[in-house]
């Protein structure tokens, strides 16, 4: 992308990566995890827990500070397995929704 160029990020999750986190422009970021921390609304720098990710499985576990941190803003209407958003008070961060019925 060229200069100006300013994505937006909102409800993702960025851990588990030894890198840099997020590069490139000036993006927008908000209602999100990342590992060493972005300023803007509703971001938080805790560890997502993940119920398995050396099984690479990235949904949430139930004390992640994650669930119900997320916003309704642009949030798709279903997640990856296809359940429905949200399944509790709000929308999770991530691409997974937490099913409490686990």
């Amino acid at each position: 992308p060229g200069t100006g160029f300013s994505p937006s990020i909102i409800n993702s999750i960025f851990w588990l990566y030894t890198g840099v986190q997020i590069e490139n422009g000036t993006p927008i970021v908000s209602y999100s995890c990342i590992q060493d921390g972005y300023t803007g609304v509703g971001n938080i720098n805790l560890n997502p827990l993940f119920v398995s990710p050396n099984r690479n499985n990235f949904q949430l576990g139930n004390k992640s500070p994650c669930i119900d941190a997320g916003t309704s803003n642009y949030a798709p209407s279903i997640d990856l397995l296809g359940n429905y958003r949200p399944r509790g008070n709000g929308y999770d961060m991530g691409a997974y929704e937490y099913s409490r019925k686990r």
